[in-house]
């Protein structure tokens, strides 16, 4: 979602009496992106989220539940510093700037968000920075604590809420012949281009026409009925496809309305933070897997040289089977191997036929070394890309703030090559696994590499049953037998389960290995999750099938 000037100014005027001498009694960071306010008023506390994503910037009031706060950075030590227990004493937009001010007495909080470079500073009543959230991200400014803030450098038109009815035609008379939308969009500041559209269907224009006189008599004879929609007050907002928020209805298809801008503004995705979190736990775990797989591919283009090694071994046997018709000074020969084919062999001809054959026969062994050498490696760089695969997997199937934060520990901890180090207490409980019944017997499908293993290795028995999908990254599943022999449509239903929590999920047919518990083992020193096993067999299902008698449990931690 991409807030307009337009959209943000409506989003102040809804905040302002909402907001308005409200004490500050709480700041709340939700992770880098997400920062919450808590304003006090007589009878109710109003929580105002400032969210910086640069494609989903909003500054929106939140009703439903937060993600767990997250460790404070020093930007908002410095907030809580200065502006904990504030009046707030007002809440405006400057101009059709893409920025909210929130005064305090001595302060302000200045949100500004633009798009790609969206900060939150905090500006003392004299215009000195005092600090912001994000230093990289000061642009062509170069604000620094301690100096004097500066708004963003503005394009050389006049706003769109300055300009009268008179002042119109001549802005607009140079672009005479454009498309009448693309030519009031760029003769004004601060009007985005659904509200260029808008604005001319109230003129009676197609947006698209070419810009005429008359059209331009048109548009200025209708522009105070488009300003006065948002001087009124009284907004009916809609949100168009894509996400796009108008205070007032565009006639546009697939809008959908809301009471307020408010609403409209508020995300339906999840709790605030949760999205952000996982967007950038991923992108983390991704530069990792890129780095990884060139490294694998590194290692197995060295292998490919390495297994040149028999080859080496031949060429020196053949050189010096035949080094009496090998004339010195020879810098290639060609030599029938020990079944008939003829082979050509590269020479130093500043040797002797024995002296290359020597050479090739230490090239061997080198070879041999580095083939032997380069096991390990490959050995570790597949074992990282495998846990990378469960993680992302883990990833795109967690719902809470919990399941993500347990994730970011396992990653810190457990991926290969980390390093070692103390394990923090959870801020909050861990959800435990998937919890499933059918025909009496429970079903339980770990959620990430950490609860994978745990589940597997020391929650089920003996005589439970485990469920994999083949080969494809995924979570395990454990029938619980509880001394019962589960019947076939029982086994079916956990092995749909550990389809349909695979990597193969999407798939219309998956193979599933299923194994008494005891008969699964954990590779010594291998990452979380890791599991070898034997005497499986295999079912084949449809991760989307519908499963009769499945019924879901609540889950515990």
């Amino acid at each position: 979602m991409i807030v307009d000037s337009i959209t943000l100014r409506a989003a102040c005027l809804e905040l302002a009496p909402l907001l308005a001498g409200g004490l500050l009694q709480k700041i709340s960071q939700l992770s880098e992106q997400d920062l919450v306010l808590h304003f006090r008023r007589p009878g109710v506390t109003h929580r105002l989220l400032i969210r910086l994503a640069p494609d989903d910037a909003r500054v929106v009031l939140v009703t439903g539940p937060l993600s767990p706060a997250r460790e404070p950075s020093a930007f908002t030590m410095l907030m809580r510093k200065h502006l904990s227990g504030l009046p707030l004493l007002k809440v405006h937009q400057k101009g059709m700037e893409r920025s909210v001010w929130m005064d305090f007495q001595g302060w302000s909080l200045v949100v500004e968000i633009p798009g790609r470079s969206n900060n939150v500073f905090l500006v003392a009543e004299s215009g000195r920075l005092a600090g912001m959230l994000n230093p990289e991200r000061e642009g062509s400014r170069r604000l620094r604590p301690g100096r004097d803030y500066a708004v963003p450098p503005r394009p050389d038109r006049p706003e769109a809420l300055e300009v009268t009815r008179a002042d119109l035609p001549a802005l607009l008379r140079p672009a005479l012949g454009e498309p009448a939308a693309r030519a009031l969009g760029r003769a004004l500041f601060g009007l985005p281009p659904q509200q260029c559209r808008f604005a001319c269907r109230l003129a009676g224009l197609d947006p698209l026409a070419p810009l005429t006189r008359e059209a331009l008599d048109a548009l200025a004879a209708s522009w105070p009925d488009w300003k006065s929609r948002l001087e009124a007050d009284a907004f009916e907002p809609v949100r168009l496809p894509g996400g796009r928020v108008s205070p007032w209805p565009l006639g546009e298809p697939g809008e959908v309305r809301f009471s307020s801008v408010q609403e409209a503004l508020q995300d339906d995705s999840g709790p605030p933070g949760v999205r952000d979190e996982r967007s950038e736990l991923e992108g983390l775990v991704r530069r990792a897997q890129r780095k990884a797989r060139t490294v694998l591919e590194r290692r197995m283009e060295d292998l490919e040289r390495a297994r040149q090694a028999d080859s080496r071994r031949l060429a020196g046997e053949l050189v010096l089977a035949h080094c009496h018709e090998i004339p010195r000074g020879s810098d290639r020969v060609c030599l029938p191997d020990w079944e008939g084919h003829e082979i050509e062999i590269s020479l130093d001809p500043s040797r002797s036929a024995a002296e290359n054959a020597q050479r090739m026969f230490r090239e061997y062994r080198r070879l041999q070394r580095a083939q032997k050498a380069l096991e390990a490696p490959l050995a570790r760089v597949r074992s990282e890309l495998e846990f990378i695969d469960e993680v992302l997997l883990a990833l795109q199937d967690a719902s809470s703030a919990q399941e993500l934060e347990e994730i970011r520990q396992i990653w810190r901890e457990e991926r290969p090559g980390a390093s070692a180090r103390p394990k923090r207490r959870m801020q909050a409980p861990s959800p435990g696994p998937r919890r499933f019944r059918h025909e009496g017997l429970a079903i339980l499908v770990g959620r990430n590499p950490r609860q994978n293993e745990k589940l597997t290795l020391k929650v089920a028995s003996r005589d439970d049953l485990w469920f994999h999908a083949r080969n494809i990254p995924g979570a395990h599943v454990v029938l619980r037998t509880a001394g019962r022999i589960p019947t076939e449509e029982t086994l079916r239903a956990a092995a749909v389960l550990a389809a349909r929590f695979s990597q193969a999920g999407s798939a219309t047919s998956v193979e599933v290995v299923c194994t008494p518990i005891h008969k699964v083992k954990k590779p010594p020193g291998s990452p979380p999750g890791k599991v070898i096993y034997r005497g499986e067999r295999t079912l084949l299902v449809d991760p989307a099938a519908r499963v009769e008698g499945l019924d879901t449990e609540e889950e515990t931690g």
